[in-house]
């Protein structure tokens, strides 16, 4: 897991009458660190992403795997759509799914031989959910000859993405004569080599899901066509969706709501706040209007460190600083870890 994903850094003081930067003013810059540093270009700042309204109805549909399927791959790429208000998120078997608009990727679930239960549930941050279970059944005797596998399901676009061509063990004549790889589903190949040692690397420059086919020949016999799904996910999505869960925490405090405030808070940091927040009585209004506003951060892809500034009253110009840190929950929710 790349711990760093993206890093974003602005001026607190000249962006103090801006608002708050992660949430509406652009980074003075953005670099990338974790994954082929300095390879990758920054994607376009979008300050306003759409995201979905607060009224909109929780739905999941899983598209792979069916009920009762058979397969001979030691895991599965679980996907699908779902739809719900922002900051919705998707699970596969209590791990954090990958999103990008209406689509989800599981991260890989990998299978015991025999029968398998693989459960995919969407939750809201309100703590709605729904969930669907699905049985598969592992038969190593079905493996096949070749499988098309990656080094991870995905990242915040733009990524590079390594792939990798994988024999079964045993099978007759394995020498791969070529390989002919369309990396993003426009149904141009992007690398068709005879070299099969060649390293397989695409830059994934937009968000959004693609699904990856490679046609491998070995020695002697035909063409074998096989694939994998790749999920590159919207950063500016993410931190707007942090924002706006920012600000509701504050609407939260704001109208005395606390024990929904706390719901705002990950499960292991709510014993922490649990006692302040229930104990402001009628000062929640002045502790809100006090939290001040996200400047600067990382986001990584399960978990943002952001910095929240206030003015210093009676000395313009200077702020006090104080973090505020964002964890993506094992359900794909973002809620605040520590504050």
């Amino acid at each position: 897991m790349r711990v760093l994903t993206l890093f974003f850094l602005t001026c607190v003081a000249a962006s103090a009458n801006a608002g708050s930067p992660m949430c509406g003013v652009a980074p003075v810059g953005v670099f990338k660190a974790g994954f082929e540093v300095g390879e990758v270009a920054p994607a376009p700042y979008n300050p306003s992403p759409t995201l979905p309204g607060d009224s909109t109805p929780q739905a999941l549909t899983v598209i792979y795997p069916s009920d009762g399927i058979t397969v001979g791959t030691s895991s599965i790429e679980v996907h699908g759509t779902f739809a719900g208000p922002s900051n919705t998120g998707i699970s596969v078997n209590g791990v954090a799914a990958l999103q990008s608009g209406t689509k989800f990727l599981g991260r890989s679930v990998v299978l015991e031989p025999g029968s398998n239960q693989v459960l995919v549930r969407v939750t809201g941050a309100s703590g709605a959910m729904q969930s669907f279970e699905r049985t598969v059944t592992y038969n190593p005797a079905l493996a096949p000859d070749i499988e098309l596998k990656a080094a991870h399901p995905g990242d915040y676009s733009p990524f590079s993405l390594r792939f990798f061509v994988a024999l079964r063990a045993g099978i007759p004549n394995p020498t791969i004569e070529r390989i002919r790889i369309d990396f993003d589903g426009d149904s141009v190949f992007d690398t068709d080599t005879t070299d099969p040692t060649v390293r397989l690397t695409y830059l994934y420059q937009l968000p959004g899901t693609y699904l990856a086919t490679a046609e491998v020949t070995l020695a002697g016999q035909a063409p074998v066509t096989v694939t994998r799904r790749v999920l590159a996910e919207d950063l500016d999505v993410t931190r707007a969706s942090m924002c706006k869960e920012f600000e509701r925490f504050r609407s939260l405090l704001a109208g005395q709501q606390y024990t929904a405030a706390l719901q705002v808070f990950n499960a292991d940091a709510r014993p922490n706040y649990q006692a302040f927040i229930e104990g402001l009585g009628s000062n929640g209004a002045i502790v809100a209007n006090g939290l001040g506003s996200i400047v600067e951060g990382t986001i990584a892809q399960d978990a943002a460190e952001l910095i929240l500034a206030r003015p210093i009253p009676g000395d313009p110009g200077r702020f006090r600083s104080y973090p505020l840190q964002f964890s993506r929950d094992s359900d794909g929710v973002w809620r605040i870890s520590a504050l």
